[in-house]
């Protein structure tokens, strides 16, 4: 039995010894107009693609590419990209932003401009709201991203105090769809009976659930009299605008 034990610990060990080390990522910048060329992070084929920043060398933060049955999916083949931060449109609420992934051909940061956002299955463009990063105030997963949002002068303390503030009087943190705006493009799938949203204004976060998309059907006795169903089928890519009744 000890002889069994000390060949499984040396191999074990070497086993240990011809992993190669991890390469430690490190980003410098969440500003598209500063970054460089160590920024560059390659996530092909990874499930969580882990990194630290300049002022958290002691904790990681990581991304994934999206949740299915709360399984993570692999990023796809050939993402290789810089983390960038989207700040909101003018008009459009400042706790809109986003983290974004821009795909480039390589790691010279003048290839920015001429790369493209990474998508997701569905068509819309991957992205962390910056509620999802506010939201997780107890976490140090974002706790580096949050410090390097500031120091970047991409977002102010007072708006990451009033994210927070939001989702407390939630409750929630909103990982699904944020709606901001008018002409602002979300997936519907019109084969599930409930239809869950935030929607964010200015300064308030509203929890929404709708029925908007089943029928109601009677039941053979009163417990099932408000049974209903999804009749319908697909997933469409919507907006929501302001209709011209002059």
């Amino acid at each position: 039995m000890l002889e069994h034990s000390s060949v499984v610990h040396d191999y074990v060990l070497q086993l240990s010894k011809s992993r190669p080390p991890r390469t430690k990522r490190l980003i410098q910048t969440l500003d598209s107009s500063r970054l460089r060329s160590s920024d560059f992070l390659d996530a092909s084929l990874k499930q969580r693609v882990y990194f630290s920043c300049p002022t958290s060398h002691s904790s990681r933060s990581y991304v994934f590419y999206h949740n299915f049955r709360r399984n993570p999916h692999p990023f796809p083949e050939g993402t290789r990209w810089f983390l960038y931060y989207q700040p909101p449109n003018s008009g459009v609420p400042p706790a809109a932003g986003h983290l974004r992934f821009r795909l480039t051909p390589g790691n010279d940061p003048a290839s920015f401009i001429r790369g493209s956002d990474l998508l997701l299955p569905n068509g819309l463009p991957w992205g962390v709201s910056l509620l999802g990063i506010a939201g997780q105030s107890g976490s140090q997963t974002f706790l580096p991203i949050r410090q390097l949002l500031i120091d970047d002068g991409l977002i102010t303390p007072g708006l990451l105090e009033t994210c927070t503030a939001m989702l407390n009087a939630k409750k929630k943190i909103p990982y699904g769809r944020i709606i901001h705006s008018f002409g602002q493009l979300f997936q519907v799938d019109f084969g599930s009976s409930h239809f869950y949203f935030f929607m964010l204004s200015m300064n308030q976060l509203q929890f929404h659930d709708y029925a908007i998309f089943c029928e109601q059907r009677l039941g053979r006795s009163r417990i099932h009299m408000c049974a209903r169903t999804a009749p319908y089928l697909g997933k469409y890519q919507c907006c929501i605008f302001h209709a011209n009744t002059a």
